[in-house]
């Protein structure tokens, strides 16, 4: 099984956190990516032969700034040069004020059956400070028109640690949900990332974030999803039943994907890899057929089991240890120590699987530092 990903780069406006590879779209900028997307698929779909897709993931970026026929024949390209699953999971990342009926429509019947929101918030104020353009009633009638159009796997993102958020803001975001035909939800703190505007901003932004004693309040609200039908099954992410995310459980557990399009990522062959991050150098190269990587890492062996080792962790299901090691090799005896170490800490436990108990899902970070 194997996964694919398309980097859309185009977005109307930047928002202010954000530090992924977009630009402003424009119809010549458009038809000239498009063009290069689909040759480099061209050049790289032998990669995929005897091979099964069970994800396709269009991010971005905004997908939904291309024109919906762009996915329509792009599904078809690769439809009729690969192996789809059965029960493969195509997912599109959308802004809320993008989405018509129309548009959804077109997504629906070009088999995509599960839309991503950035949702962020559902307050004026945080919306307007982390720069999202639509507000609370356009968020709650795109996710109505996506449903509405027979697209019922819906997933939304939603932030905390925000400046100037209250966890009643955080409380009334996570009741919004309970209304709503969403059943996959991704939540993140707020981080100021290199090289953006939020960065620049942080001195006078870090003094506005909540307390501790508020954050921990804020987290302690997650547990009402639960009562919602929601199931946390990776740190960040909680899904109804049978709507986890098969894409994201493939970056948690090592499953090969290929990337596409400008700054996108790959991991193939043990082989970490990424496209250059700039549109018209990314669209000669390919055109000339040249190489458009300019990253490229293979771990050594060690090194890579402790990496797969501490991402699979994210997972609440965490490692059975024995398959793990039948698959990419055996614990070193300092990782061993390593793993003790934190068991004796009550950061992991281990009976039939090694995986992280309450207290190391609010110290991930540590937990997975220690491993790698």
């Amino acid at each position: 099984m194997v996964s694919l990903y398309f980097h859309i780069p185009f977005c109307h406006s930047k928002c202010p956190y954000c530090h992924f590879y977009t630009l402003k779209s424009t119809p010549s900028l458009q038809t000239l990516f498009s063009k290069a997307l689909f040759k480099e698929f061209e050049q790289k779909k032998h990669l995929l032969f005897g091979k099964s897709i069970t994800s396709i993931y269009f991010g971005g970026g905004t997908p939904t700034q291309m024109p919906s026929a762009f996915y329509a024949q792009l599904l078809d390209l690769i439809t009729q040069n690969c192996t789809i699953d059965n029960t493969c999971e195509i997912t599109i990342e959308a802004n809320p004020e993008d989405l018509t009926k129309e548009y959804a429509q077109h997504l629906s019947t070009s088999r995509i059956h599960r839309i991503s929101f950035g949702v962020q918030a559902f307050q004026p104020h945080l919306l307007n400070l982390l720069g999202r353009r639509a507000h609370k009633n356009t968020c709650i009638e795109a996710i109505d028109i996506a449903y509405t159009s027979n697209i019922h796997n819906i997933s939304i993102d939603l932030m905390y640690e925000v400046p100037n958020q209250t966890v009643l803001d955080f409380q009334q975001s996570l009741q919004h949900i309970q209304t709503l035909p969403i059943t996959h939800i991704s939540i993140y703190n707020l981080t100021f990332e290199p090289n953006t505007p939020f960065k620049k901003r942080e001195t006078h932004l870090a003094p506005l974030l909540p307390k501790e004693s508020e954050t921990i309040k804020m987290l302690a609200c997650l547990q009402n999803l639960s009562h919602m039908g929601f199931k946390r099954y990776e740190i960040s992410a909680f899904a109804k039943p049978g709507f986890e995310s098969k894409h994201n459980l493939g970056y948690w557990t090592a499953r090969p994907f290929l990337g596409f399009g400008p700054s996108a990522f790959s991991y193939w062959n043990s082989i970490r890899f990424k496209n250059e991050n700039h549109l018209i150098n990314y669209c000669k190269n390919i055109e000339n057929n040249r190489p458009t990587i300019d990253f490229s890492e293979l771990l050594e062996k060690e090194a890579r089991i402790k990496e797969l080792l501490a991402v699979q962790l994210r997972t609440l299901d965490g490692v059975n240890l024995n398959q793990f090691k039948a698959q990419h090799g055996s614990l070193s005896k300092e990782l061993h120590g390593t793993i003790q170490q934190l068991i004796d800490q009550n950061l992991l436990e281990h009976s039939d699987r090694l995986k992280l108990t309450e207290k190391g899902l609010d110290f991930y970070d540590s937990v997975a530092q220690a491993i790698i």
